[in-house]
């Protein structure tokens, strides 16, 4: 497997415990959601309570049971017949999670192609239960990039599940996700700012100063301990999409520029600090050495089968990137099997974003190896 050579260390790995085909029509108009796309997308959500409020939980290599946190013990699942259309899978996708509801369970499956020139796809799925199945909500693919270069990570990704042409003027496209040659870092942009960019259109590529930033994120691993994930993402607001970059180059990565005047425990700024509140900061949790088994570990709260370099979790973060104290847990993500891997995702993160966050796990760090 790409990057789970880190298993054969042992201080490396964490162990488990639409607009689609619509031609010059504008979004709102395809969807029939008015201008408010984010409140919409929240109404196809419906809350559930999970049955056991408890886990079991390894601690000084004894076995106990814990509470869950509000991320696990709340659930949301999709209404009946809720995606009618590309349009709804559009919104559902790139819409931020309802706030404090609970999280979303879904998994990212690996779809390798058989053959001697083996090409590999991502497919996100919402999880079903006994009497409903699994449902589609994206898929995506690493290509060779605007430049034609393969070296670094570039992928596409759709909302058809059946995508045969993963590229910005494919009328299903929802977001590129690309990287730096050592993939640490990467940012997520959606379409390029303003309802007149049409995909299949004109054919001319998007201008990336005039490109929606949907994400940035920065991996640091500064000795043998698990990588840490930085990532700032633009705060949610009455509508979909976030903050277009600037026409000086810079977007999300002004995040990283507080970094050294955060606030004790919250992210939220001054008043007249107006420049980041555009942002939510996220980090991701340090996992801890247990001495008994001799491994990093993370509890996932039985969502987690295997032992993976590519096993996370995320939560909110002040803008020096610290864990906010409390239940701030937005995001988890672990092996389940080979090629399957479960995603639980919650607000401010839209399902977009988080399968992005996710794809980004599947790259070959360099400097890791």
């Amino acid at each position: 497997d790409d990057d789970d050579d880190a298993l054969s260390q042992p201080r490396s790995p964490c162990r488990a415990e639409s607009r689609t085909g619509t031609g010059s029509l504008r979004l709102p108009v395809i969807l029939g959601f008015g201008g408010d796309v984010q409140a919409a997308a929240e109404e196809l959500w419906e809350h559930i309570e999970v049955a056991s409020p408890a886990t079991k939980q390894w601690r000084e290599g004894k076995e106990e049971m814990v509470e869950k946190p509000r991320f696990f013990k709340s659930r949301l699942r999709l209404r009946p017949d809720a995606i009618a259309s590309d349009g709804h899978r559009w919104a559902l996708c790139t819409a931020a999670l309802p706030r404090d509801r609970g999280s979303v369970q879904a998994q990212v499956v690996r779809v390798r192609s058989p053959g001697l020139f083996q090409s590999v796809r991502y497919m996100l799925y919402l999880e079903g239960d006994k009497s409903t199945d699994r449902v589609f909500l994206a898929s995506a693919a690493r290509t060779s990039g605007k430049l034609g270069s393969s070296v670094k990570p570039y992928y596409i990704i759709s909302c058809n599940e059946h995508e045969q042409r993963f590229d910005w003027r494919s009328p299903h496209f929802l977001a590129r996700l690309s990287g730096n040659l050592l993939s640490t870092h990467y940012v997520l942009h959606g379409r390029a700012s303003g309802e007149e960019a049409q995909a299949g259109g004109s054919g001319q590529d998007f201008n990336g100063s005039s490109r929606e930033e949907l994400l940035e994120i920065r991996f640091k691993k500064p000795n043998d301990a698990p990588r840490i994930m930085e990532v700032a993402l633009p705060r949610p607001r009455g509508d979909v999409g976030g903050r277009t970059r600037s026409a000086s180059g810079e977007g999300l990565s002004r995040a990283w520029a507080y970094e050294g005047r955060a606030r004790a425990e919250e992210p939220e700024v001054a008043g007249d600090d107006v420049e980041a509140e555009r942002w939510q900061c996220l980090s991701s949790i340090s996992a801890k050495w247990d001495p008994a088994r001799c491994v990093y570990s993370i509890n996932f709260h039985g969502r987690v089968g295997r032992a993976s370099a590519k096993n996370f979790q995320l939560v909110r973060a002040n803008r020096d990137f610290l864990p906010l104290s409390g239940d701030a847990m937005c995001l988890q993500f672990g092996r389940v099997d080979e090629d399957v891997f479960n995603i639980d995702i919650a607000h401010p993160l839209s399902p977009v974003q988080a399968f992005a966050l996710a794809l980004t796990m599947f790259d070959h760090r360099p400097a890791e190896t």
